[in-house]
């Protein structure tokens, strides 16, 4: 008798006619319930995901009569899930100038808190045109926490013929998750007028306008309508009539010109250096004694011995001692003897 197996088509076919479950049928209820329990757990149990949220970027700028800038970013971020240990804040500090030439932002972080105050341990590095400010946030994990970021810059204003401009990206475009709400208050000094606002939104170098202006004195507020998605920044520009800041002179623009395209004058450096050293060393170099003509020098060599004959001496031109008979040796002899005797 056969053993009963789900292969068996008699079996098979008790299976069906009595209602017995076969094991083939077991193997598909488990594949399906397996299916399933894991289905319904990818979305029973969200709370245990590691995420987080960007709430808030509300920037507070006071424009300088001296020219620079001083900024204070706040940052609200909800954190879920963990381990998370903080964030990376990148500010855009190099730009595309005139005639290909660089432009660059020389920012000067002052401190970097939490919501209570505390001062927040951070590492700056540069990254391409970015300034990546590395910031530790202990026991961020399943909170949410608001990071203020205080530095100052020194030359964030534009001066032009007829105007003056202050144009800045206030969030950056490297934020890889979106942004819930963005804006800024900027309050320039007190002497600013006939103040022209506008503020963009988007990606590097959009021209979108889904955010709301508003001047009032000498201030202007800026808010998003809607979040941004990632890798999106909101940009604010602001004209206003000349000397209320003062502008830079000459020398301090030819000095910023040199910090921000300083590879450009390494070759002159290098110049200037050789130059230096070539005449610093003038009387050096004349008082040293001057070199042998080389093309004069004669140089004698040795006379090389002749090399040694590698022929053995039974090589030799005479005859081998075997080749000359007794006899002949004798009368050879004879004759040799007669001659020393007549002579």
């Amino acid at each position: 008798m056969p053993f009963p197996s789900a292969t068996n088509p008699a079996y098979s076919f008790r299976c069906h006619s009595e209602g017995v479950v076969c094991p083939r049928n077991l193997l598909h209820l488990f594949t399906l319930a397996t299916l399933a329990f894991l289905f319904v757990g990818a979305f029973s149990f969200p709370a245990s995901a590691k995420d987080r949220h960007l709430k808030k970027f509300f920037s507070e700028i006071v424009v300088m009569p001296s020219g620079s800038i001083d900024v204070t970013e706040n940052i609200t971020m909800q954190f879920v899930g963990g381990p998370w240990h903080g964030i990376n804040r990148y500010i855009p500090v190099e730009y595309y100038g005139p005639r290909g030439l660089n432009y660059t932002l020389f920012l000067d972080v002052k401190d970097i808190t939490d919501e209570t105050g505390a001062k927040l341990r951070y590492e700056t590095s540069r990254e391409r045109h970015y300034l990546n400010l590395k910031i530790f946030i202990p026991n961020a994990d399943n909170t949410t926490r608001t990071i203020s970021i205080h530095y100052t810059v020194s030359d964030a204003l534009k001066f032009f013929d007829d105007h003056d401009e202050f144009y800045w990206n206030v969030t950056g475009d490297e934020w890889s998750i979106p942004i819930e709400s963005a804006g800024a208050h900027i309050v320039f000094p007190d002497g600013a007028s006939n103040l022209r606002a506008k503020a963009f939104t988007g990606a590097y170098r959009s021209t979108g306008r889904d955010a709301d202006v508003q001047v009032s004195g000498t201030g202007v507020d800026v808010q998003t309508r809607d979040p941004l998605p990632l890798h999106e920044g909101l940009t604010i520009a602001v004209a206003f009539d000349k000397g209320a800041v003062r502008e830079p002179t000459a020398l301090s623009r030819l000095l910023l010109y040199l910090r921000s395209n300083w590879p450009l004058f390494i070759p002159i450096i290098a110049f200037f250096a050789m130059f230096w050293w070539w005449w610093t060393t003038a009387e050096t170099r004349a008082s040293a004694p001057s070199p042998p003509n080389i093309s004069r020098l004669i140089i004698f060599l040795p006379a090389k011995s002749a090399p040694s004959s590698t022929i053995p001496s039974t090589c030799a031109t005479s005859p081998p001692p075997s080749s000359i008979s007794p006899s002949a040796a004798t009368s050879s002899s004879k004759k040799q003897s007669k001659t020393i005797s007549s002579a």
